[in-house]
């Protein structure tokens, strides 16, 4: 973020500049690697070709150690053959030419050649060739002295020797060609890299000073141009021609210019016909809020007199609801001892019920008397008539019998009275729970009467009840209206005050709009469209006066 920073306080044309010799030292880097590696290649080159002609010169001695072997091996035959002492010495020489062949080998075969080499075939020929002479057969013979097995190592030498010499030859040349090829075309690509390094400086060079001022020209001279304009735009100039610099970014750039400096222009315009129009509305406003503050007070006025007569009508209706509270508690006595009343009745009537059931139930009693007082009759009757026909052993029995129809009749005759007596008493009974009844059916009017009027009191204590809370509502919305015409006077007098404030604004924005420079062709056609809209603003100043009027007079009736 801090090296964001930095770059932005640094101008477009020194980070143009940095950036181009930025990238002339890189190419200048580049060029100077490229040549180095060239050198570096050359002398990679240069080293190759000396371990090619290392590589020669141990096949060469190598060959050179082969024929020294093969003469000295030839004069130890000879001299074995002839006897003579100098063989052993001659033996030894041969064991060392044919370790240092051997060693030599080494030496050549250390190098790694793959075959994708074009000397590979070369180097191969060579070691088949050593092996097919020096073979475990020669290294045995040579240890241990064998003459007649050294005589035909010696003839095979002999046989194979002129292939060995033609191979390391053909190697050799093969490999100075090789090397002096490589190094002319080292030479040749390293003289051609430094060359194409350089015309690629002289052409870096070229293009950063093409590129240094084409960019002035297309970008750092536009912006200066364009800073310019944006300074006479901040000064409230708004008259600069800005011309059209192309499609990129510049000329884009010029363009939203040009589109910001015409929109500032008619943003200017249409605020100065605003803050014309805002200053005669504030001057309206604060006309109307006096005319309004006057018309409050006549309603604050006329609210206070409709909320004395609210507390005279609340005061009545308060009254009323508690001679109708009194009423109602007098009717739920009168209610109460009527359903007490009504109670006895029907316990009365319950009582006379109940007699009369038992006064059937003694009459039961009764016919079962009379039942058995004639079936008593009825036998005595026959104990007579069975004492008559017993004659005189049968008196005593019909004595018995006559005190029995005696005591028989008399309890009929008593049970007919009875009767008669439980039949009035039932009658009696029976005529009492009937007036029992009519009494409680008469009670029962009377109570539900009581209800009703209890019913009717209620109602009447509940209207007056809601009377009082709607006279209460009305006396709060009366109140409430008091108040919110107060807080009226007060918001009326504040707006008087935002009103003169807002017409304070409005002919500060005018002074403020006038340090702006306005081209004369920008500010007429304007002129022309904001003058009808301001007289249809203007117009219909009158209705709102009308309405007033009419809400005054309402105010009035109310």
């Amino acid at each position: 973020m801090k090296g964001i920073r930095v770059m932005r306080n640094i101008r477009i044309q020194h980070s143009l500049t940095a950036a181009m010799t930025l990238l002339i030292i890189m190419v200048i880097v580049i060029s100077a690697l490229a040549i180095n590696a060239s050198r570096n290649s050359l002398s990679d080159i240069n080293q190759m070709a000396e371990l090619s002609a290392d590589q020669v010169n141990s096949a060469n001695r190598m060959e050179v150690n082969l024929m020294e072997m093969r003469l000295r091996l030839s004069r130890f035959v000879d001299y074995s053959t002839e006897g003579n002492p100098e063989a052993a010495t001659a033996l030894e020489q041969t064991r060392e030419s044919l370790e240092r062949a051997e060693q030599r080998f080494a030496e050549l075969t250390a190098y790694e050649i793959t075959e994708a080499q074009r000397r590979y075939p070369y180097f191969t020929d060579v070691v088949e060739r050593f092996n097919e002479l020096v073979t475990t057969s020669l290294k045995n013979a040579v240890a241990a002295g064998n003459v007649a097995q050294l005589a035909e190592e010696e003839r095979r030498l002999e046989a194979g020797a002129g292939a060995m010499t033609e191979a390391t030859r053909a190697f050799a040349r093969f490999a100075e060609q090789l090397a002096e090829e490589m190094q002319s075309e080292a030479s040749t690509a390293s003289q051609r890299i430094i060359w194409t390094v350089v015309a690629v400086l002289v052409l870096s060079l070229l293009l950063f000073v093409g590129l240094q001022v084409g960019l002035r020209r297309l970008i750092v001279s536009p912006l200066r141009r364009a800073v310019t304009i944006c300074e006479h735009i901040s000064q409230g100039d708004l008259t600069s021609t800005i011309h059209d610099e192309g499609n990129n970014e510049v000329g884009q750039l010029y363009r939203a210019m040009s589109a910001m400096q015409t929109k500032l222009t008619d943003m200017m315009v249409t605020l100065t016909h605003t803050s014309q129009m805002v200053a005669n509305s504030a001057r309206e406003i604060a006309s109307g809020s006096e005319d309004l503050a006057s018309r409050t007070e006549e309603q604050a006025s006329a609210l206070q007199e409709t909320a004395s007569s609210m507390e005279q009508m609340s005061s009545t209706v308060t009254h009323n609801n508690q001679t109708a509270s009194s009423a109602s508690e007098l009717t739920m006595t009168a209610s109460q001892r009527a359903s007490h009343a009504r109670e006895e009745v029907l316990q009365t009537t319950a009582l006379m019920s109940e007699m009369e059931q038992h006064s059937k139930h003694v009459q039961d009693i009764i016919q079962v008397i009379e039942g058995i007082a004639f079936q008593t009759n009825i036998l005595a009757l026959n104990a007579s008539v069975e004492a008559a026909r017993a004659g005189e052993h049968g008196r005593g029995f019909a004595v018995v019998a006559g005190e029995v129809r005696k005591l028989a009749t008399k309890t009929s005759e008593s049970s007919g009275q009875i009767r008669g007596i439980i039949d009035d008493i039932a009658t009696r009974i029976k005529e009492g729970a009937q007036q029992s009844a009519q009494s409680g059916e008469g009670i029962e009017s009377t109570v539900a009467a009581v209800k009703q009027v209890n019913d009717l009191m209620k109602e009447i204590a509940l209207a007056v009840n809601e009377q009082e809370s709607g006279i209460n509502q009305v006396s709060t919305a009366i109140t409430q209206m008091d108040s919110a015409t107060q807080q009226n006077v007060s918001l009326v007098e504040e707006t008087s005050t935002s009103a003169a404030s807002l017409q304070e604004e409005a002919d500060r924005l005018a002074a403020l709009i006038a340090t702006f420079k306005l081209s004369t062709t920008a500010t007429q056609p304007r002129q022309q469209a904001m003058a009808p809209a301001v007289a249809s603003t203007s117009a219909p100043s009158s209705v709102p006066a009308a309405r007033r009027a009419a809400a005054t007079d309402d105010w009035e009736t109310f």
